[in-house]
């Protein structure tokens, strides 16, 4: 008995041993949840003291969200960097320079100034800025270093410009060397200090300076290989470079100085100038073959130097000599889509520049020979198979150059009526339809596919539409043409018979097919029918005609109305 006293005497004692250490533990524990507010993960379901301790959630809450997203302030522009260091010098070189001129005039005025003199100040004034330039540079004081380098060539130019121009002291040969070399000079610094603005600068003073050379009789040939020169060295120095904004200015001021020269100068050869631009496009092309490459600005502006080549080629020899114009544009033509087959592994966007070149130069071509419903025609097809090999190919500007190529060939056979039911505005309105169909099925699969051109979901539907109206449009004109032995009552009649039975015939098409868009424009056209009654055959049609149609056209609507009643059972 003494052994089981003992042992029940020692499980008593743990028994309040374990209670105690239950009660110190929810003591420790509420001492730390009020030294901490943060609340504990672990806790004892049985302790109802835990809730009692204040927490403030919304607050431990924000506090991490703040440290893991902070506030991102917008980026701040520097004003006071970028009017002080890139604009000021820009602007008030300029200033400098009109002051040194007017500075100049003042002191040829008051006859102190000789002419080589004056040369000889400009020439000393250039070297200076170009001291200035370079050691700004190497102070790394770009924006200011930079104008001053420009300036230098500038002034070089001008000085050069006076001398041969104003003063007669320098003859035309060394004049034009002497600003070859001012602007070979200029692309040397661009190069070597990395700075577009002077390649630029440079451009503009290359293709300025056989303007500045006095000649009695400028040479087409000099003038347009010199410009060509140019400008291939200037594309190559922007496409190496990565320079943008030169690759544009390069491009547009070719074609300025040309048209500037066509406009003030006579030319003795327009074959000449035709063939020039034609060359910066080859060296255009040239450019893109060789996969120096920056990004899709080269194809685009492949597709337009082409255009602005035709336009050029169209000025010059479309009236003049038409057949080499045309053999240019169907060489052209098939020398791109050979190109697309060639090139075909090349990028998408390449690939589209050519075939839309290609498309482009073959719709010039026969707008120039074709004329009336086979010119309509000609742009159709040729349209409808650019169109579905963008589709195919995904390219967006083969879908815009084939939409403009058929929207041109739909505007054409909706200039011409038809007169007769077998002729050549017939035919294109059969094309016009059956292209039209097939379009519709094409783009409809594309929108139900990834849909990468993102063709506007609701076009089939457009085109559906419109090609009921244009399907109604062509039913009237043959209508017309075979009721042009009846009397007047007698057109009107059958023109209203023939809208009523098209209404007929596509509200039926909708009921088999469950196209609800077919049944509400069936429906549409017989009201339109209806008004056409009210409107305009009523006033000048008998009263027999008149009983004639309103009985036939109200029988329609009756039996047609069966049908809906039918459908919705």
């Amino acid at each position: 008995m003494s052994e089981i006293n003992r042992m029940e005497r020692l499980e008593k004692l743990v028994e309040e041993q374990g209670e105690e250490i239950r009660l110190l533990r929810q003591q420790v524990e509420l001492l730390q949840q009020s030294l901490n507010p943060v609340p504990t993960i672990k806790r004892d379901v049985q302790q109802p003291a835990v809730r009692e301790v204040p927490v403030k959630p919304a607050r431990v809450q924000q506090e991490p969200n703040k440290e893991v997203e902070p506030k991102k302030e917008p980026e701040k522009v520097d004003w006071e960097h970028f009017i002080g260091r890139v604009w000021l010098p820009r602007i008030f070189i300029l200033v400098l320079l009109l002051g040194v001129i007017w500075g100049f005039k003042a002191a040829i005025n008051a006859g102190l100034l000789t002419e080589p003199v004056r040369c000889g100040m400009g020439l000393a004034a250039s070297i200076v800025l170009l001291y200035l330039g370079e050691r700004q540079m190497r102070l790394n004081r770009d924006a200011l270093g930079q104008v001053l380098l420009g300036g230098a060539v500038s002034l070089l130019m001008l000085t050069t410009f006076a001398a041969h121009i104003l003063y007669g002291l320098i003859p035309a040969v060394p004049a034009f060397l002497l600003n070859v070399g001012f602007i070979a000079g200029g692309i040397f610094l661009s190069v070597r200090h990395r700075s577009e603005a002077l390649a630029i600068l440079s451009s503009i003073g290359g293709y300025m300076v056989p303007f500045l050379i006095k000649s009695t009789a400028p040479s087409t040939v000099f003038f347009v290989g010199y410009e060509v020169l140019l400008s291939a060295t200037f594309l190559v120095l922007s496409v190496r470079k990565g320079y943008e904004k030169l690759y544009y200015a390069s491009l547009g001021l070719f074609h300025l100085t040309l048209l500037v020269f066509a406009g003030f100068v006579h030319i003795a050869d327009e074959h000449v100038l035709a063939i020039g631009v034609l060359a910066q496009h080859v060296v255009i092309l040239a450019l893109l073959f060789l996969r120096w490459k920056m990004g899709e600005t080269q194809s685009i502006t492949l597709f337009t130097s082409a255009a602005v080549t035709t336009a050029w080629w169209y000025g010059l020899l479309g009236n003049t000599d038409s057949r080499f114009y045309e053999g240019f544009l169907l060489v052209l033509a098939i020398f791109y889509g050979g190109v697309a087959l060639w090139r075909r592994k090349d990028s998408e966007d390449q690939v589209a520049a050519y075939v839309s070149i290609s498309a482009f130069s073959l719709m010039i071509y026969l707008i120039h020979v074709f004329q009336g419903s086979s010119e309509a025609v000609a742009l159709l097809a040729e349209g409808t198979g650019v169109l579905i090999l963008a589709l195919l190919v995904r390219s967006g500007l083969q879908l815009a150059t084939g939409t403009v190529v058929y929207l041109l060939g739909l505007l054409l056979t909706l200039k011409e009526p038809i007169g007769k039911i077998v002729s050549g505005p017939t035919l294109a309105w059969v094309v016009l339809l059956g292209t039209l169909t097939l379009l519709f099925r094409q783009i409809r699969k594309s929108t139900e596919g990834e849909n990468e051109l993102q063709i506007p979901l609701q076009l089939p539907k457009g085109i559906a539409l419109s090609g009921a109206v244009l399907l109604l449009v062509f039913l009237t004109q043959i209508t017309d043409v075979l009721a042009e032995p009846l009397s007047r009552d007698g057109k009107h009649m059958a023109i209203s018979f023939t809208w009523a039975f098209s209404a007929i015939a596509v509200i039926l098409f909708g009921i088999i097919k469950r196209i609800k868009l077919a049944r509400l424009f069936g429906v549409i056209l017989l009201f339109v029918t209806l008004l056409k009654l009210i409107l305009i055959d009523l006033p000048s049609v008998s009263v027999l005609v008149r009983a004639v149609l309103f009985i036939g056209l109200g029988a329609i609507g009756v039996a047609i109305s069966r049908f809906f009643y039918q459908k919705k059972e």
